[in-house]
């Protein structure tokens, strides 16, 4: 199996956390818009093809799983809408291909890593909504467009 599309399908419970131990080769993860709650495992990182995973729109709580970065195929990364709280990771600099990272509308706290912006194939990044602060707000503009300079193919950015 390559592709789970679940998305708007009133589904409850948690995500189970064997969900990629059977799955190698999964790639693509659509599950938005229901009603899954407890944490997101961390465990999902097994599904090392995984190129877009989009959790989004559901009631999941906890911290945003380090382990995700380990997911270096992915593409496209939607888990806006949640509960999650607590630091962006500094590992997630490490997902190279990522092209949209979307964070919105959780409670993350903290700066965003300035690892971020070396993701060069970055085109959209939205962490709306959120608690975010630190450095970025405090530095001088010529240091905050070098950063930005970084992300060549960048089309929207929203950090409100």
């Amino acid at each position: 199996m390559h592709v789970i599309a679940l998305t708007d399908n009133y589904l409850t419970g948690n995500l189970p956390i064997t969900i990629c131990d059977h799955l190698p080769d999964l790639k693509g993860l659509y599950l938005c818009k229901n009603s899954l709650d407890g944490v997101i495992p961390p465990n999902l990182e097994k599904c090392r093809k995984l190129q877009k995973l989009e959790l989004g729109d559901n009631e999941f709580i906890g911290t945003l799983p380090r382990e995700l970065a380990n997911l270096t195929a992915l593409t496209y990364l939607y888990i806006s809408d949640l509960h999650l709280e607590g630091e962006i990771p500094m590992e997630f600099g490490n997902l190279q291909k990522l092209h949209e990272l979307d964070l919105a509308q959780n409670e993350v706290t903290g700066s965003v890593p300035h690892n971020i912006f070396n993701m060069s194939a970055l085109q959209n990044i939205d962490f709306g909504e959120n608690k975010l602060s630190g450095k970025q707000a405090a530095q001088p503009t010529p240091y905050k467009c070098t950063l930005l300079a970084k992300l060549r193919y960048l089309d929207h950015l929203n950090l409100s």
